[in-house]
């Protein structure tokens, strides 16, 4: 099940025991694979996340940031390759853009047809994304992995058929 980030309890966000360039280029991880207890796959995520950055020493991190072109087929593969290890707890968080779903599109819209077709664009993103996101997801609930998302609680992506058929 999916559940958004502000659905966890506190003793579930800071569990310790919990399981956590160029396009498709190598993996980036912050831990040695020696020492691996578990592993956390980022999203659409930052080249410094905060999640990645706060991560124990044992948790491998696995950013998948705009510079992997995630609606490829070859970075799609490597993304559902970082969360199929069954052997290790993996934790795969999206974090997709929300720009499209903010509530100041609906003023947005009014200002025009240059504006509207930026909206659509931010929307026609988040689409191709999320196609991506579900197979990966998909993948890592396969390997026995855990699912979390994150957008503010108001984006209206919330309320899509696709999106609520996750959560």
């Amino acid at each position: 099940r999916l559940r958004r980030h502000d659905e966890f309890t506190d003793d579930e966000a800071q569990d310790d025991s919990a399981p956590g360039g160029s396009p498709c280029s190598p993996a980036c991880t912050t831990t040695s694979t020696q020492s691996i207890r578990r592993r956390i796959v980022e999203f659409c995520c930052g080249a410094e996340s905060r999640i990645g950055n706060r991560a124990p020493p044992d948790c491998e991190v696995i950013r998948l940031t705009i510079d992997d072109d995630l609606t490829t087929e070859m970075c799609l593969a490597k993304a559902i390759d970082a969360v199929s290890d069954p052997e290790i707890p993996t934790l795969f968080f999206g974090a997709l853009p929300c720009t499209g779903g903010s509530p100041y599109q609906y003023l947005n819209w009014q200002l025009g047809p240059k504006t509207r077709a930026k909206i659509r664009q931010h929307r026609s993103v988040f689409n191709l994304l999320w196609r991506a996101f579900t197979k990966t997801a998909e993948a890592c609930i396969a390997a026995g992995g855990k699912v979390a998302f994150e957008w503010p609680r108001n984006c209206s992506y919330w309320r899509l058929r696709k999106v609520r058929a996750w959560a």
